[in-house]
């Protein structure tokens, strides 16, 4: 396997979640174990991709401390009602959240900066040219916005506006969420195409790229 297709599968590891109770049985630190992994073996080709390897080895240690802080909540709901429904919810430490999310950005930024340089296909430098800082931006956008609102505090009667408000706000955040995962797999293709060009399989010698 060559080391972009070894970092596609393990982006693919992290984003896909199957859990069971409080464990995920597609363990997020084994992906961006694999993405270190795929990353370290053409980190001689260029000054940016190091950055890179060090990017994803802070969203491992970030994953390892997200899985050891999750825990389970118990939600009791209809009380005083005669009927009492309890569920279970998993809850993530936002901590290791916010942390994973600012390494994939760097990681995304400093990988699309290395595949501009050693890439010999406009198919694929030309859309790293642009997912180098727009897929981070609508990222860290989205997970703003998704911020403001899980931390509003509505007390009392909502006006109309605030309603109205709210709503914009929320189909704003919903479409950068759909933008956001557009281009994440847009880059998973980019990355794909790259694994074939010959600069990038790793097998040339070491030669580091000023980036």
């Amino acid at each position: 396997m060559t080391p972009l297709k070894l970092v596609v599968l393990g982006i693919l590891v992290v984003a896909l979640d199957l859990d069971v109770g409080t464990v995920d049985l597609l363990l997020d630190p084994v992906g961006y174990g694999l993405v270190v992994l795929g990353v370290h073996r053409i980190a001689h080709l260029h000054a940016s991709l190091p950055w890179a390897r060090a990017a994803a080895g802070v969203g491992l240690v970030a994953s390892v401390l997200a899985l050891l802080l999750r825990r389970l909540e118990t939600v009791v709901t209809g009380e005083g009602g005669g009927i009492t429904t309890t569920t279970q919810r998993l809850v993530e430490h936002p901590v290791p959240g916010a942390v994973e999310a600012l390494a994939q950005g760097a990681f995304v930024i400093a990988l699309c900066t290395a595949l501009i340089a050693l890439a010999t296909s406009d198919r694929v430098r030309a859309p790293s040219r642009l997912l180098r800082w727009a897929l981070p931006g609508a990222d860290l956008l989205a997970v703003l916005l998704a911020l403001v609102l899980t931390t509003t505090e509505v007390d009392g009667p909502v006006p109309v506006e605030g309603v109205v408000a709210a709503s914009v706000l929320t189909a704003l955040t919903l479409l950068l969420v759909v933008v956001t995962l557009a281009l994440a797999l847009w880059f998973v293709v980019v990355l794909v195409r790259a694994s074939r060009e010959p600069t990038l399989s790793g097998d040339r010698p070491p030669v580091m790229i000023a980036g």
